[in-house]
């Protein structure tokens, strides 16, 4: 899987699939001067007049870059706040498009609203693509899959860090998913530490200086995302109020 950021206009893109996503108080698209923001606006009015309780598809005129166009809305699932729901929107886009044959897909975000979510993008991207598939004969071809994200140039900076840092985090968790889905004969302590040593050499790990244990990846994960959100200082707090002398915990926790 490849994920590209670009400025060009969504409408312009030569894609198969353009993917825009409706949201009450956010707008993250800009399709103007297009034929394409005609249809999403009356799709936007169907969905908004309970006509259209779905999200909506459709082929192009073949004269447009787009070859296919997907309308999603938050609206019509109002169990996640609109981080959430972006980011699952995202991942069923990757369904709709593996469903249809699609490789190439073009997520329209190229506006100031849509500039806080690029990260949650990615995120729904990585994480909406992965299947463990190492032991079927038929693999899965989201490693085939090109995705472009079409983001405002004004926020450069900021684009480039959100697909770098959500791309590393979302991929650590997938390799979290793989240890968790694979048959319990083989994860043996050499393995854990063969996978460990993998993952301190790709991310220039020297030192296990915190770890903590849980039954279940889904608390591992939440765990994860809530200390990502700290201060630097209460990292550091939390470091040394249980290992103050920030020894190397690994030989330690693959011996338990």
């Amino acid at each position: 899987m490849k994920i590209q950021l670009t400025y060009e206009r969504p409408a312009h893109i030569d894609t198969e699939l353009l993917v825009v996503i409706l949201d009450e108080n956010k707008t993250f698209y800009d399709l103007s001067g297009s034929p394409i923001g005609e249809i999403v606006r009356r799709v936007e009015r169907d969905i908004e007049g309970k006509k259209l309780k779905t999200s909506y598809f459709t082929a192009l005129d073949a004269k447009l870059a787009p070859k296919h166009l997907l309308v999603h809305s938050t609206s019509l699932n109002r169990t996640f706040n609109v981080w959430e729901s972006l980011k699952t929107l995202v991942a069923k886009s990757l369904r709709v498009a593996q469903d249809h044959g699609f490789s190439r897909i073009a997520f329209a975000l190229n506006t100031n609203d849509a500039a806080a979510f690029v990260g949650k993008a990615v995120e729904g991207i990585i994480l909406g693509g992965y299947t463990f598939d190492r032991y079927k004969q038929e693999k899965s071809k989201a490693d085939k899959l090109r995705i472009q994200l079409a983001v405002l140039e004004d926020h450069e900076e900021s684009n480039k860090q959100k697909l770098s840092r959500y791309t590393l985090v979302s991929n650590a968790i997938n390799e979290a998913r793989d240890l968790i889905n694979e048959p319990g004969g083989v994860v043996n302590p050499e393995y854990m530490a063969e996978a460990a040593r993998k993952v301190a050499d790709r991310y220039g790990v020297m030192r296990l200086v915190h770890a903590e244990h849980f039954e279940r990846i889904d608390e591992a994960i939440a765990r994860e995302k809530a200390i990502k959100k700290w201060r630097r200082a209460w990292k550091l707090e939390l470091i040394e109020r249980e290992n103050p002398d920030w020894s190397d915990l690994f030989e330690h926790i693959i011996g338990a």
